[in-house]
């Protein structure tokens, strides 16, 4: 039955396509597109080719589409040796003999291929063909043109944003003015303040960085609430950190606070939270499901969890009213938000063998009847905002994940360097002393700098001796 259906959006899509090409696969000679992504295939393409590729050859039979990857698998590179770049390596790639048609890169990969200019910027083809760019969400459009000084130089079928999500009654009981969209933090605190009550394990806390009971403090203040202040814990050139500032104590100081006023849970090794979370949430325990989140940021998968809850999927008896509005943001970039992500960003190869198919693959799947078809898979959004609406029979705002412009690409991203992970890791340990006021936020900072400073040193040493 599944396959019947796919068949049949399949070839809706093919007729679209076919309508609007003029018919254009009457040449009976097969031609190869291939796809260049910075993603480990792992030895099989199947997840992409369920994606991407088999609506498109069954649409376009004289079309094989053929995946290829510049990354390696980091855990079976031997000795000392580390795992190469795949932007650097795809750079190799897109200028090689054989290069790929198109690149599929991450958000924040992009500005890199752009800067060498590697990729053909789509104005004018989309200007040619009329190619309609209304119905994309203005986070994916706008969010992509960012990165190009103005010019679009990829498209993505797919996008994942944060929003704020909230529980209806809670507001209601505390008599608080429910959260609206375009807040900034500051009012966002105000509220989650007013709506905080109760003790022990029946504690209702007002804001949650996740919905989760087993989350991260440090990476979540890094990617929701400080992403879009762009703090750098290194330099560009890797060799000096940059954490013991005023902005990082400022972003430290603001959780720890919380923390302590008990407007944000405590984190997950709390055994009493932690428990309570299981046993009133068994399925996924999720502080925002059991009541005891009155906010929480949460994604377009949890969308897909909420639908689940309401036929059920948690064994939680109470039916949870919520709503959703667009993320809080910052004075000084209002609107901006991190944890954007996207899926399918594919810009053309200026060195591309077959630019024309490229360009109509590209037109394909970020056209209007595949995010018809493929927004009823759950998952992330589509990019035609349109479609997203009543996922999962809800009854919610898609424009709340659509309206926010992304954060710039993030500057403490370790791009799979193992010595980037561990000054990372070297900061979320200090935080977590400083949240259990082991130490203070200005100490703990200047241990991170430290330790840190010691690792990038130690790198750079082994760099010398080659």
């Amino acid at each position: 039955m599944r396959k019947t259906a796919a068949l049949l959006a399949a070839a809706a899509l093919a007729a679209a396509t076919t309508a609007c090409s003029g018919g254009a696969e009457e040449d009976g000679t097969v031609r190869t597109l291939r796809i260049g992504t910075t993603t480990f295939l792992g030895g099989s393409d199947s997840y992409y080719r369920q994606q991407f590729a088999e609506l498109y050859e069954f649409a376009h039979p004289n079309v094989r589409i053929e995946f290829v990857s510049s990354a390696e698998r980091s855990d079976v590179v031997l000795g000392d040796k580390a795992p190469a770049d795949p932007v650097a390596a795809m750079k190799e790639m897109m200028a090689g003999p054989n290069p790929p048609d198109l690149v599929m890169v991450d958000f924040d990969q992009l500005p890199d291929l752009i800067e060498d200019h590697l990729l053909v910027s789509l104005d004018a083809k989309i200007k040619q063909d009329k190619f309609d760019l209304e119905g994309i969400v203005p986070t994916v459009k706008d969010g992509i043109r960012q990165l190009g000084d103005g010019s679009l130089y990829a498209l993505a079928p797919y996008f994942d944003a944060p929003a704020l999500f909230y529980n209806k009654r809670i507001f209601q009981k505390a008599g608080a003015e429910a959260p609206t969209d375009g807040m900034t933090w500051d009012r966002v605190v105000e509220l989650a303040r007013k709506v905080s009550s109760g003790d022990g394990q029946d504690r209702i806390y007002g804001l949650g960085l996740s919905p989760y009971a087993e989350t991260d403090d440090f990476y979540n203040l890094l990617n929701v609430y400080a992403a879009p202040l762009q703090l750098r814990a290194w330099n560009e050139t890797e060799d000096k950190m940059n954490v013991a500032t005023p902005e990082w104590e400022q972003a430290w100081t603001w959780l720890a606070g919380l923390k302590e006023e008990k407007v944000v849970p405590p984190e997950s090794a709390n055994e009493d939270w932690f428990e309570a979370e299981v046993a009133a949430s068994p399925a996924t325990p999720n502080a925002f499901f059991s009541g005891r989140l009155a906010m929480t940021v949460g994604d377009s998968y949890m969308l897909d969890e909420l639908a689940g809850l309401g036929r059920g999927g948690d064994g939680n008896a109470a039916p949870l009213e919520w709503d959703v509005v667009s993320m809080p943001s910052h004075p000084k970039d209002p609107g901006v938000a991190g944890m954007v992500r996207t899926e399918g960003l594919m810009g053309i190869n200026v060195h591309a063998g077959n630019p024309d198919d490229a360009w109509e693959f590209l037109k394909f799947v970020n056209g209007d009847e595949w995010a018809k078809t493929k927004s009823r898979g759950g998952g992330m959004l589509v990019s035609r905002g349109a479609y997203n609406k009543g996922r999962g029979g809800l009854d919610y705002r898609a424009e709340a994940f659509a309206d926010v412009r992304p954060a710039p690409p993030d500057p403490n991203r370790a791009g799979g360097k193992a010595y980037l992970n561990e000054v990372l890791e070297a900061g979320r340990t200090e935080l977590q002393q400083a949240l259990r006021g082991d130490k203070t936020i200005e100490d703990a900072l200047e241990k991170w700098r430290e330790q840190g400073q010691a690792i990038l040193d130690l790198n750079k040493a082994k760099q010398q001796d080659g």
